[in-house]
């Protein structure tokens, strides 16, 4: 009885947060275009770090004033004294895991690195945790034939989004812990698959810094961004550390 009724709040829960986000989406207020985070930095001598990243409109940083201001580019650019960093983005704004799993992950070449930030929308659009992490799983297997380490950013504490008012904002919270699971389970499935303490180490930044989103109340500025930057950045010199191409 007790599962019958936790899974139909759940249901309602998802509903509702469709509903208003619906309402939220359609407020005036300003939109961006996102930008491309495919770069390279370092000096060309140093040891090679070929990195794919593959997800949302965190990749694609809309609000931002320059692509250099992107969580992974920032992250690149705090390892290039000590590595060549190449980054190719296929993110997309808008997607959810499906379409990492379907359209980006097919793309993606022989690299050292696979790093994949996404499920903030599914969370928001009320997907089911199941589909989700049948996608998310489906998107590792392929990168990992291509990776020799695969990195999932998780997701954070959504509540923090000021365009959410509430109730939408606690379900928010609740579905986004819902999905930042997910991630953990699915690292959990391979070794050669890392973990991003997101929420652990992000999400009290969040609470404790004023001013980390852009004007369209939605994605996060350049200071969000430094702040996901610095939190990927012991997973990402883990991954580094297990590269078999590195001295």
């Amino acid at each position: 009885m007790k599962s019958r009724i936790a899974a139909r709040l759940a249901l309602g829960s998802a509903g509702l947060l469709a509903g208003q986000l619906a309402y939220v989406i359609k407020r005036p207020l300003p939109s961006f275009e996102g930008f491309d985070a495919s770069a390279s930095v370092g000096d060309p001598d140093l040891p090679h770090v070929k990195i794919a990243a593959l997800g949302d409109s965190t990749l694609t940083g809309p609000g931002l004033d320059e692509s250099q201001d992107i969580w992974i580019r920032q992250a690149a650019a705090l390892l290039s004294d000590r590595y060549r960093i190449e980054v190719q983005s296929f993110g997309v704004g808008g997607s959810q895991a499906k379409d990492v799993a379907l359209s980006q992950a097919p793309l993606v070449g022989k690299v050292d690195i696979a790093i994949v930030a996404v499920g903030s929308n599914d969370a928001l659009h009320g997907r089911s945790v199941r589909r989700t992490e049948r996608w998310l799983s489906e998107a590792v297997d392929q990168l990992l034939n291509n990776a020799q380490v695969v990195i999932l950013a998780g997701v954070g504490d959504l509540s923090d989004i000021p365009r959410l008012p509430w109730p939408l904002n606690a379900i928010a919270r609740r579905r986004g812990s819902l999905m930042d699971d997910v991630h953990r389970r699915v690292a959990a499935t391979s070794g050669r698959v890392i973990k991003v303490p997101i929420r652990e180490v992000a999400a009290p930044r969040f609470k404790e810094t004023s001013g980390t989103f852009s004007p369209d109340l939605f994605h996060v500025n350049a200071s969000g961004h430094q702040i996901w930057a610095e939190t990927l950045l012991p997973s990402l010199e883990e991954a580094i550390a297990r590269l078999s191409t590195i001295p």
